[in-house]
């Protein structure tokens, strides 16, 4: 497993209504309505994990190359939200302000009066 950032308050929870409220003022990112699907490469088989209320889909835009051959943006599942804190991925370039994730933990971070930490305590001033 992978490491993990969390957007959460360090005295109290994040309720689930100023979550909703957070996202939805944000432009590249919505809450997820449907379920993620998934692929298992061993065996082709489809994978549907059921979307938790409070979910965070963010917008990936298209650059480059496939920009100019009719690429579209995507949404893409990127952060999970439950008990009072979200959590996602710590990808290796997630420090990278360009990066529609760290945008989006960012915004929220910032609009909720929260922080981002890392699993083993740290906190990411971003």
């Amino acid at each position: 497993m992978g490491y993990s950032l969390h957007i959460e308050r360090k005295n109290s929870p994040i309720t689930i209504a100023e979550w909703k409220k957070a996202v939805n003022e944000i432009h590249n990112a919505r809450l997820q309505s449907t379920s993620v699907i998934g692929l298992n490469p061993s065996t082709g088989e489809k994978i549907e994990i059921p979307a938790n209320e409070g979910d965070v889909e963010v917008l990936f835009a298209v650059n480059g190359i496939k920009k100019l051959f009719g690429g579209k943006p995507t949404w893409e599942h990127a952060i999970s939200f439950h008990n009072g804190r979200a959590v996602f991925s710590a990808s290796e370039d997630i420090e990278n302000k360009s990066n529609p994730i760290h945008q989006v933990a960012t915004a929220l971070a910032k609009k909720l009066n929260a922080i981002i930490r890392g699993d083993e305590g740290e906190e990411y001033k971003w």
